[in-house]
């Protein structure tokens, strides 16, 4: 069993393969493309990500993006 078989039976949770890997970092193209999926997570640009980890600042709650 491979591991989106894993955790569409394991997790019940419902996977969807996305051609266009670099569309993975763009936050804008999952909003759209997911809506209704139910995603949590949340998005940083790097600099906010290094200012973060650079005062020891715990990272915001994760939001849901569906």
């Amino acid at each position: 069993m491979d591991t989106v078989e894993t955790i569409e039976s394991k997790f019940a949770m419902q996977c969807q393969e996305i051609e266009d890997k670099e569309k993975l970092f763009d936050l804008s193209y999952l909003y759209i493309e997911l809506k209704g999926v139910p995603i949590i997570g949340g998005g940083y640009l790097a600099t906010e990500a290094f200012d973060l980890r650079e005062n020891n600042t715990p990272l915001p709650e994760p939001e849901l993006m569906g």
